[in-house]
């Protein structure tokens, strides 16, 4: 045969916006190991006269992988504006119905043979990335917000050099990177937290060699944790409208959880 092979593929993606993010914890489970995993919904711009000038919004699926899904739950506020190389991954995923209680999984939808429902799904595996400006919208809401001690997140003079505005923000920020994740919080940094479907365990290293997904880029979390997340939980009213608005340990503003 001629030629190669072999084939390769990366897709770049530019002034990318986040639109939400959703952090699941490295885990064990059926004994093998899977990674951290930040699967984020971004919105891409593309120019044309729609909108009075200012062209159509696309949504794109990424994800981000190990330690840098910790960083990036940590780092990728709404709204905020990054730019990625990509590698396309297609997969199959099973279907839920919605569940009517927020933070709880789905029912599974299946065939009448008793298979799941499968479609095929495209996401983009996020390699080289950086990031660029945060949200007009997301700074107002922090420069509005106050800390969970009544601090300010961010004072009014946060980009004044020297001020003491920016010597408290710089502090913000170093909190927000010591943040650990906490499986009994529904987010973690600007993440909403979504832990593993059905019976999981804390990563074990010692499973290293057998991961689920791909290697492992980052040490277990600090807190064990095992639990049974239900497939079809029992329907109850719909909780409470939360705040649009509110603040987490770490002075994280997010839409209420």
């Amino acid at each position: 045969m001629s030629g190669s092979s072999r084939s390769s593929d990366i897709t770049v993606f530019t002034g990318l916006r986040v639109a939400s993010t959703d952090f699941t914890p490295e885990h064990s489970k059926n004994g093998k190991n899977y990674s951290a995993k930040l699967a984020i919904v971004a919105y891409k711009n593309i120019a044309s006269r729609a909108n009075g000038g200012k062209g159509t919004n696309e949504k794109v699926e990424l994800t981000l992988w190990g330690k840098r899904a910790h960083g990036g739950a940590k780092s990728m506020s709404p709204g905020k504006e990054f730019n990625c190389h990509c590698s396309l991954k297609m997969y199959e995923k099973k279907v839920f119905k919605k569940s009517m209680v927020e933070g709880q999984p789905g029912q599974q939808v299946m065939n009448d043979d008793g298979t799941p429902v499968l479609v095929d799904k495209a996401s983009f595996t996020i390699g080289y990335m950086t990031y660029g400006e945060e949200s007009d919208t997301h700074i107002k809401a922090e420069l509005a917000a106050k800390n969970l001690d009544g601090t300010p997140v961010r004072g009014p003079q946060w980009k004044v050099f020297g001020s003491a505005d920016e010597a408290a923000w710089k502090a913000t920020i170093e909190v927000r990177k010591a943040i650990q994740f906490n499986p009994a919080e529904k987010r973690y940094g600007f993440a909403r937290a979504k832990m593993p479907y059905g019976e999981f365990s804390a990563y074990n290293p010692a499973l290293d060699n057998q991961t689920g997904n791909v290697p492992n880029t980052t040490q277990a979390v600090a807190q064990t944790f095992v639990g049974v997340n239900p497939a079809a939980p029992a329907a109850t009213a719909p909780a409470p409208t939360a705040p649009a608005k509110v603040v987490t340990a770490g002075g994280f503003v997010v839409p209420g959880v």
